[in-house]
């Protein structure tokens, strides 16, 4: 959906998306529409978002979300994707800033992460890392959402909560750069 704002003659806005149907995919039939309108005018409107608006709109969180490594190794069968955004972030020391959210182009082959070597020990910090929602099946075949945070440089390792940490590949951080 093109970034698309509909404004009333009292400058309240809302940003336009596409209806769904019962399953929840979109409906992009009005897009033709939409496009085959006049533009009037263009005025851009600065905007703040709070952390649930900045959650809302791009699925990514203010803070980064710091996993605690487990013993558990993943596996792949058990492992899906959903996401179709990442969020990147910078590390200065204790202080971490969202930069902005990104979308995946491959998000199949990001199913990679699931056959990632373990991580040798390491204590390089990173100063940037991206995070991704990825779903995993407990043995129960009950999905938990997890979030697997990618170290962009320092240790270069892949962190998700409860499980081993595992060491990125080249192919990994250039789909997430």
């Amino acid at each position: 959906m093109p970034d698309l704002w509909l404004i009333d003659d009292k400058g309240r806005g809302m940003r336009a998306s596409y209806p769904e149907d019962q399953c929840g995919y979109n409906i992009p039939d009005g897009l033709g529409e939409v496009r085959a309108l006049t533009e009037s005018s263009r005025t851009a409107r600065p905007i703040t978002l709070s952390a649930s608006g900045l959650h809302g709109y791009t699925g990514c969180d203010l803070d980064l979300p710091l996993p605690t490594p487990g013993l558990t190794t993943m596996d792949a069968d058990a492992l899906s994707v959903p996401a179709r955004s990442f969020c990147h972030y910078n590390i200065d020391g204790s202080e971490v800033s969202f930069v902005e959210s990104a979308r995946a182009h491959d998000i199949a082959s990001l199913r990679g992460i699931a056959f990632l070597e373990p991580a040798s020990e390491c204590s390089l910090p990173a100063s940037r890392a991206s995070a991704l929602t990825i779903e995993v099946r407990g043995a129960d075949g009950v999905a938990m959402e997890k979030t697997a945070v990618v170290e962009m440089d320092g240790c270069q390792r892949v962190l998700i909560d409860g499980f081993v940490p595992t060491m990125s590949t080249p192919l990994l951080l250039s789909m997430l750069a």
